[in-house]
């Protein structure tokens, strides 16, 4: 697969081309899922671009967080986006934060958004993705011969070819899935928050998979930094999950509470 699709002479890289139509297909599938929900579309598309920007930047920095010692020399590079480097972890942690902030100035329920926002953050991951298979980012490991794993013959993010587990698209189907699964628990009217918080604790425990099976790595310590930013959500999820199912089973008040005999 070609990195860039050549318009008119200009070449435009086929990662941006997928990670645009990502967004634009979980901000389609967010407005149709908010709008069954009650939820203005005027506010959400108001939201949209805070959510948008705080995961752009929340992206950026936690690569350059982890590549501290590439951004060192020449910290201006920081601000260079367009050359590459961003991190999902970043991306979904800024990104969340900035729309829990932002819904209640919105008149958005925050629970709520972030239950419509997640089915929608799935299929945008797993479209945006396939743009890796150009680019080389989350390459996967080698895979030696004799080995089981399958092997595609693709480039890591220096264009090298080479015989590898196809992480890219394996990640993409799984991200697929789970935004189907969120889907049906979103048709459920569960607890307000449900859906966020299954979220997070299925794209974590795909991410603690799946890590193992990628050759861009960065480690903290003796884990993988994504496996520690997964164990989190997964930790995060369940308890954001028991709490608002606690919640819900809980007798109501009373009636005649507080009523004299």
């Amino acid at each position: 697969m070609p990195a860039s699709l050549w318009i008119a002479g200009y070449p435009i890289p086929l990662f941006a081309l997928f990670l645009d139509a990502g967004v634009a297909a979980g901000l389609a599938l967010a407005l149709m899922l908010g709008r069954r929900r009650g939820l203005a579309p005027a506010a959400m598309l108001d939201a949209a671009p805070i959510v948008l920007i705080a995961a752009l930047v929340g992206a950026r920095l936690d690569y350059v967080t982890a590549h501290w010692a590439e951004y060192a020399p020449a910290p201006r590079a920081i601000i260079n986006v367009w050359e590459g480097g961003l991190s999902l972890p970043g991306a979904v942690a800024a990104g969340a934060l900035a729309l829990w902030l932002a819904a209640r100035p919105l008149r958005l329920p925050p629970s709520i958004a972030l239950d419509v926002a997640a089915p929608a953050l799935a299929l945008a991951q797993a479209v945006g993705r396939l743009g890796c298979l150009a680019a080389g980012c989350a390459a996967g490991r080698l895979v030696l011969p004799g080995s089981r794993l399958p092997a595609l013959l693709l480039p890591d993010s220096t264009g090298a070819l080479a015989a590898r587990f196809p992480s890219q698209p394996v990640e993409a189907a799984v991200e697929l899935l789970l935004g189907a699964m969120l889907l049906v628990l979103w048709g459920r009217r569960l607890p307000p928050g449900s859906v966020a918080a299954a979220y997070a604790i299925g794209y974590g425990v795909a991410r603690i998979g799946l890590e193992p099976l990628r050759a861009d790595s960065t480690w903290l310590g003796p884990v993988p930094r994504a496996v520690w930013w997964a164990a989190l959500a997964v930790l995060a999820g369940s308890l954001v999950l028991a709490r608002r199912w606690r919640c819900a089973a809980a007798p109501p008040a009373s009636a005649g509470a507080g009523r004299r005999p």
